[in-house]
């Protein structure tokens, strides 16, 4: 798959989708969504790769369980460079 196209919403991502459904493309072109819809998880007729979605309410929590704790002066969970991936989080399911 030579040529991808990653959009953020799911209107954006349908009209990718039908562009390149109507180019005739749909199995050489990869779209890559960042969008939690129906459409766009379903993987519509193969031709999206791929969905990135959130977690606004994990983003939330963790938000606000950091705080409490920099609060209380325990700053150990913050990284020398300052950037903390959801990956960081061992006890995060898969």
């Amino acid at each position: 798959m030579a040529s991808r196209y990653y959009e953020a919403t799911p209107e954006k991502c349908r009209a990718i989708l039908g562009a390149v459904r109507h180019a005739g493309k749909i199995g050489k072109v990869g779209i890559v969504c960042f969008a939690e819809d129906d459409e766009t998880l379903s993987g519509r007729e193969n031709a999206i790769y791929a969905t990135v979605v959130q977690q606004p309410l994990e983003f939330g929590f963790r938000s606000i369980e950091m705080m409490t704790k920099i609060l209380d002066g325990d700053r150990s969970m913050i990284p020398a460079t300052k950037q903390i991936l959801v990956s960081d989080y061992p006890d995060q399911e898969e």
